[in-house]
């Protein structure tokens, strides 16, 4: 938790500055960067040694990913990024981070209350999406052991590089 708090203090802080293109090429960078650092680990180019979860690159992922996810709920690359040299199983990964993106989101409800993003009018979409992401959570959960790894991580590097690579 306390790796995540310095990426929501910088957003809290840079909110305002950080426009919606700036915005973009970040988390398309990200993306990118996802993707070419998964693809090196799997050529062999990239030989992840065991990692420690206090080390500055974890601490930097985690205040990324808040700082991403705070801004524009896009917080799972980097956390993926560093995840699966940290000795993890493909399920731990997983589990981890559903871990730090609710930890994220859950810290995030205080500062989005001050700064006036929660009001009574967005609670009727809140409410209204709830099922969807139960389902979808549950969904998720359900083809997790059932869909093979390579169709999923083919279709989903594929995606993310064309939503990553997408002109500013």
């Amino acid at each position: 938790m306390r790796r995540c708090l310095p990426g929501i203090v910088a957003a809290i802080l840079t909110q305002d500055a950080v426009g919606a293109d700036m915005l973009r090429l970040l988390i398309g960078a990200i993306a990118l960067a996802f993707v070419a650092v998964r693809l090196e680990t799997a050529r062999g180019w990239i030989r992840p040694g065991a990692r420690s979860a206090g080390t500055l690159a974890g601490v930097l992922a985690g205040a990324v990913a808040a700082f991403t996810r705070f801004l524009s709920h896009a917080g799972g690359p980097p956390v993926l990024i560093w995840l699966p040299g940290c000795g993890l199983s493909t399920t731990g990964v997983q589990a981890t981070t559903v871990a730090v993106i609710w930890t994220i989101s859950t810290l995030k409800i205080g500062p989005y209350a001050w700064l006036g993003y929660l009001s009574g009018a967005s609670l009727p979409p809140i409410l209204t999406l709830l099922p969807v992401a139960t389902f979808g959570t549950r969904a998720g959960i359900w083809a997790l052991g059932r869909i093979d790894d390579r169709l999923y991580f083919g279709v989903t590097y594929t995606l993310l590089t064309l939503a990553g690579a997408k002109p500013v």
